[in-house]
């Protein structure tokens, strides 16, 4: 009975170790040990979302939710999720930026909801019991509705008006076309009989005797020109030759010029002298005509007087 008793005790320790190194282990996994501090944050919609949901740091997990209780107020619902998050090694707590975001996030499409803490850029940092901004997960059914809405507002709005214009247009165009094409095709039908008698008058210009006639023009032609290119180069040969006698003459030429310059003043000056004596004497005649037959001399100057 004795040694029942003893084995009946060894089994309970057994039983009660293991029991509390489950305990032990459970917490580890659920991250409840360790000295940990209190955030939440709030949502308008938590699906996914339930207690033990993992809580990360620009993906480093370090904590998860502890709990999620609705609010009711302003016509609306909207849902408050509590989560602990671990201290680092030192026992101070985890820095999380004021601007920082706590996003509903899913790696995969099967992937588990996690909620990711985006750090922001702010110098000041959350104190443990602050609430942290929250930002929904896009659903991905209802993001693909959106996406279809809209292109079905771009194909009713935009594209089908488009398509409508393009075809009017494309009508109207063959109306037009269908009233100026037989024109178009008479007007080349007759510009093609036109290019055909101008074809046939070229033809009987250039046929026989015209032909070489025109081929002698051109032999003249080719002569006349090698006859023009000698000459301009004899002329060009002359102009290099007499270089210098040219230049002699075109200094001449400029001193002469320089020489008429100096007395053309002079020359401009007696001419228009003469012109004011005509003029007296036009106007003289005027008034008494006779002074061509009797003039009267000069008086002498007598003493010093006129």
């Amino acid at each position: 009975m004795k040694h029942d008793n003893i084995n009946y005790f060894v089994v309970g320790t057994f039983v009660l170790s293991m029991l509390a190194a489950l305990l032990v282990v459970l917490g580890l996994i659920t991250g409840r040990t360790g000295d940990r501090d209190e955030y939440h944050t709030t949502y308008d919609n938590v699906s996914g979302l339930a207690v033990g949901t993992a809580v990360s740091y620009e993906g480093f997990t370090i904590g998860q939710v502890d709990g999620i209780s609705p609010i009711h107020g302003n016509g609306r619902t909207r849902y408050k999720v509590e989560f602990g998050v671990m201290r680092q090694a030192d026992g101070t707590p985890w820095p999380i930026p004021a601007d920082s975001v706590a996003r509903i996030v899913s790696a995969g499409l099967l992937s588990a909801v996690t909620i990711d803490i985006e750090e922001g850029g702010s110098p000041r940092f959350h104190a443990p019991g602050e609430e942290i901004a929250g930002s929904g997960q896009r659903d991905l059914f209802g993001a693909l509705a959106d996406a279809a809405g809209s292109l079905n507002d771009l194909t009713t709005s935009s594209i089908k008006p488009l398509i409508d214009d393009v075809g009017n247009s494309m009508r109207t165009v063959a109306a037009q076309a269908e009233q100026t094409v037989p024109q178009i095709l008479r007007d080349l039908e007759s510009i093609a009989r036109r290019l055909n008698e101008s074809a046939g008058q070229v033809n009987n210009l250039l046929s026989g005797e015209n032909r070489l006639r025109v081929e002698e023009m051109f032999r003249h032609l080719d002569a006349s020109l090698s006859r023009l290119d000698k000459l301009l180069n004899e002329s060009t040969s002359v102009v290099v030759d007499n270089r210098s006698k040219i230049n002699e003459s075109v200094e001449e030429l400029r001193r002469s010029v320089n020489n008429v310059s100096q007395y053309i003043s002079e020359i401009t000056f007696n001419l228009e002298a003469t012109s004011r004596n005509m003029n007296e004497m036009s106007r003289q005649l005027r008034e008494n005509p006779s002074l061509v037959i009797r003039g009267k001399p000069p008086r002498d100057a007598v003493d010093g007087q006129p």
